[in-house]
């Protein structure tokens, strides 16, 4: 037992202590035909928490969009690649609503992180004139430098948040079950947590 607890410690410490990795991602299998993203970059890497980050985002979407599953994997990278749990509604986590993921996220504040972007998001779409309730007809959408807000986090969540991510993005239609659209990326991020559980 005690071998295991020095492990878990040392794995630990190589997940605080490991490089940061830029921001990169890329469709899981081939490019979609429903969502088309031309364009995507996020800075600075690592993202800071708190602090503010910035986005350009260039999509199209080619065919109405319904009610569909959001499945997402997330694992923290390290020594052991460690796969993160469902925390709070934040993490690898499965919404079963796309029509109705935004609202909730801001009405529960996912994770205690997610409200101010979800509101972020909907302000955005609705200043560029994108629908965003369902249906959601074919159109296109592109955004420079969009601001956001990534806020002051609880002691958990701070030793939690830090620390290079991978994640899977799947989005399989509620009606016919298909999969029609996979992302992955990679991503750095810093709460600037010290010790060994970051409590301080």
């Amino acid at each position: 037992m005690y071998v295991v607890q020095l492990l878990c410690m040392f794995c630990a410490v190589c997940v605080c202590l490991s490089r940061d990795v830029p921001f990169e991602w890329s469709y899981c299998n081939g490019k979609s035909k429903v969502i088309k993203i031309k364009n995507l970059k996020i800075w600075p890497t690592p993202l800071k928490s708190p602090g503010k980050f910035y986005v350009d985002f260039d999509e199209e979407t080619t065919q109405t969009l319904n009610s569909s599953r959001i499945e997402i994997k997330v694992k923290k990278l390290g020594f052991i690649d460690l796969p993160v749990p469902c925390i709070t509604n934040f993490g690898s986590c499965t919404y079963p609503d796309s029509c109705t993921v935004l609202n909730e996220m801001e009405k529960y504040d996912y994770g205690g992180l997610m409200g101010p972007i979800s509101q972020t998001i909907k302000k955005m779409f609705d200043d560029n004139g994108v629908v965003h309730k369902c249906p959601v007809p074919p159109q296109k959408f592109s955004v420079k430098q969009a601001e956001f807000s990534l806020p002051k986090t609880s002691r958990i969540m701070k030793r939690f948040l830090k620390g290079n991510f991978e994640a899977q993005v799947r989005m399989i239609d509620n009606g016919n079950k298909a999969e029609f659209f996979c992302m992955k990326f990679r991503i750095s991020v810093d709460t600037g947590c010290t010790g060994w559980f970051c409590f301080r």
